[in-house]
């Protein structure tokens, strides 16, 4: 994760001094830092390919071709990175899934897991250059063909269009169910029977709208906590 920091901050910083250089003018001294911390910043962001290359995911461009040719090959480079950053990516968000199931554990246990899941908001941030029009484009690409990411999100709204149709599939033959049940037994009003179909048919679509939340990975703990504390001060107002 430390890496992929690295490597994101260097890509930033280059892309900062790149623009800096552009609105210098040519031959002021200011000109000529600039392009001495362009070329800082360049050799960072090859220290940085290089470090992610451990990871079995490193670029095909070599050092000296990035030098020779810096423009087209830097351009080259920072996608090739672009696209290892997302990926690294990928993978840490399967990590925190996996870490996630063994704080769950540890929380239903009495465990302290409040640090961990601290740091797990910490590195899972990620800082994005919107001005950087090819990288948000390769970044977006990469993003939707990672199994962790445009894959998964896909599948997730699959599985909650297919809870919800069959839910509302499941409300409709239930309320005829109730209603057909309710009208063979005497005595029911049909002021106290729709209300009981109503209330049958919603709760079924209600149940199924947060069923597929959870394939979201929508987490419905805090939304259950407020609903609870709603019914309660309707209910005490009520009272009154």
């Amino acid at each position: 994760m430390e890496k992929i920091d690295v490597l994101a901050t260097a890509l930033l910083e280059l892309e900062s001094a790149e623009k800096k250089l552009e609105s210098a003018v040519p031959d002021s001294p200011e000109y000529k830092q600039l392009e001495k911390t362009l070329a800082q910043q360049r050799t960072k962001v090859i220290q940085a390919g290089e470090a992610v290359s451990q990871t079995g995911l490193a670029p095909s461009a070599k050092k000296e071709e990035f030098l020779q040719d810096p423009k087209d090959s830097e351009t080259e480079l920072k996608n090739q990175l672009v696209v290892n950053v997302t990926e690294l990516q990928g993978e840490q968000t399967a990590i925190i899934d996996r870490l996630n199931v063994v704080l769950d554990a540890l929380g239903n246990k009495g465990g302290d897991t409040q640090s961990y899941r601290k740091y797990i908001d910490v590195v899972s941030g990620i800082e994005i250059n919107v001005t950087d029009t090819e990288g948000l484009i390769v970044r977006l690409v990469s993003w939707l063909q990672s199994e962790e990411g445009g894959i998964r999100l896909g599948l997730s709204i699959v599985k909650f269009i297919l809870i919800i149709s069959v839910s509302i599939l499941a409300a409709l033959i239930l309320k005829k169910l109730v209603r057909t049940t309710l009208s063979r037994v005497g005595g029911v009003s049909n002021l106290f029977l729709d209300f009981i179909v109503m209330t049958t048919e919603r709760g079924v679509m209600v149940v199924g709208f947060l069923m597929g939340l959870t394939s979201l990975g929508i987490s419905l703990g805090p939304l259950l906590a407020l609903l609870g504390g709603v019914s309660f001060v309707l209910a005490f107002a009520l009272q009154k």
